[in-house]
């Protein structure tokens, strides 16, 4: 086997541990977590290491609760969930959450994982979302909410203190 030829297959094995290790270590916790949506200015990061728990990997999408999905749905939001690449960031994969009107858990579509790593069983599936996960998703969507009224009750402040100091 000529040189080449032997450093083609060693950089190929490393290429594959890489994957490999990558695939092996997305289970459990991601690093991080954003969700984008309606209502939602910019994009929610989460970092906090208890909150993040609810959305572990084969955890906030129950795997062992795979619907065929809700008549209605209304728009969703979208749930990017992250693993560390070195210093960096990356991008594991995606779902989209829809809350339930009702009251209920929700819903959960399952996008798949970012095209630059691939594809998995389950990706373009709906689930319903751990008792864990829809949880969460209240939490942090009330949390938005309650961040979103207290930023409008300050413009709204504002604008009244600009209207009774105006010189008339």
């Amino acid at each position: 086997m000529n040189r080449t030829v032997r450093t083609f297959i060693a950089l190929l094995g490393t290429a594959a541990l890489s994957v490999m290790a990558s695939v092996a270590f997305a289970k459990g916790p991601p690093a991080q977590v954003t969700i984008t949506g309606p209502s939602i200015k910019g994009e929610i990061v989460i970092t906090d290491p208890a909150l993040l728990e609810a959305f572990s990997f084969y955890q906030f999408n129950d795997l062992g609760q795979r619907i065929d999905g809700p008549r209605s749905h209304g728009i969703g939001y979208t749930i990017t969930r992250y693993i560390e690449d070195g210093s960096k960031m990356k991008a594991w994969d995606t779902l989209t959450y829809y809350p339930d009107p009702a009251g209920g858990f929700g819903w959960v579509y399952f996008d798949g994982l970012t095209p630059s790593i691939g594809s998995t069983e389950g990706q373009e599936q709906w689930y319903l979302p751990s008792e864990a996960g829809a949880a969460a998703m209240r939490q942090v969507l009330a949390q938005s909410a309650a961040a979103e009224s207290l930023r409008q009750a300050r413009n709204e402040r504002r604008e009244w203190g600009r209207f009774r100091h105006s010189p008339q």
